[in-house]
């Protein structure tokens, strides 16, 4: 049985994961507060599903941290 090759990770999700770890939040925590399932959340965070510009703002302000510090410079919305 053949298995696909992982995609690789988003470029941001380095920083998401350092500020949970440092705020000590989980991912399933994150999953609930933006009304989610935490198996589809983590197939947003490994790009398996569309993360909108909305959920990426509602992330950052969940945490309390710019959305810069997190995706980079700020898209339109």
């Amino acid at each position: 049985m053949r298995t696909q090759p992982r995609k690789s990770l988003p470029e941001w999700f380095g920083a998401l994961e350092g500020i949970m770890n440092t705020q000590g939040r989980r991912k399933d925590w994150l999953a609930d507060q933006l009304g989610l399932s935490p198996d589809y959340f983590s197939k947003m965070l490994h790009g398996d599903r569309p993360l909108s510009v909305e959920r990426r703002h509602r992330i950052a302000a969940l945490l309390g941290v710019p959305y810069s510090m997190i995706f980079g410079k700020q898209e339109a919305t």
